[in-house]
């Protein structure tokens, strides 16, 4: 189930929240759709210092669509943003600055974001061998990562659809030790099968063994 509402953060500016499923999977300011919310959107940011100029990138996961209307307002690169929830989707254009995100910048504009409604492996799997300089991976359900995106098989395919030069960015809600790291380590079990080097962003400084989002950065 969806839910949409306004609140506050806690600076006192006014914000949109997407929740689904219990989880707040977007949150956007209502004076600024454009701008990162959270602090783990922001985080994702770390690809550019890998490829400072991205010609090329997908998003999967989009939720209200916070992070790929970003990308289009910061940089000139090209965007598939694939949400497998075409009620989310609806949402995102409602109430979140999609609809006008697309004005901009979709086929009614200078067509570099593209809002494709796919599952992410299913898109994975059809896209040619070095599609993307960048992947972000913010796929989740009920607070838990998308179970199609971690497995050997995934890694393998987000690795053949990256250029040479390209990087993998995934967002892990996890704690570096204890019970509910296991997720995050699995995660970079599997990464290390097919990635050369993988580098760990805590977002947050965390108490041990208390979960919070965490960035993985994978590179060929």
């Amino acid at each position: 189930m969806a839910l949409v509402f306004d609140t506050e953060d806690e600076t006192g500016r006014a914000i949109r929240v997407l929740e689904v499923e219990g989880t707040w999977e977007s949150v956007a300011y209502l004076d600024e759709p454009f701008e990162l919310a959270l602090d783990y959107t922001k985080a994702f940011d770390v690809l550019f210092e890998t490829v400072p100029k991205p010609c090329r990138i997908l998003a999967i996961g989009c939720g209200g669509f916070s992070y790929p209307m970003h990308l289009a307002d910061v940089s000139s690169a090209r965007i598939d943003a694939v949400e497998i929830d075409p009620a989310v989707i609806d949402l995102a254009r409602e109430f979140f600055g999609l609809d006008e995100a697309e004005r901009r910048w979709g086929a009614e504009g200078d067509g570099r974001l593209r809002v494709v409604c796919e599952d992410g492996r299913a898109w994975l799997d059809s896209c040619a061998p070095g599609s993307y300089d960048a992947i972000v991976n913010d796929s989740f359900s009920a607070g838990m990562p998308a179970e199609g995106l971690v497995t050997s098989d995934a890694a393998l395919a987000i690795r053949r659809v990256l250029s040479s030069h390209g990087v993998y960015v995934v967002n892990v809600v996890a704690s570096l030790e204890g019970e509910a790291s296991h997720i995050l380590y699995e995660h970079i079990t599997v990464l290390e099968r097919v990635f050369s080097e993988i580098e760990v962003h805590p977002v947050y400084a965390l108490p041990p063994g208390v979960p919070g989002n965490i960035i993985l950065v994978a590179r060929p």
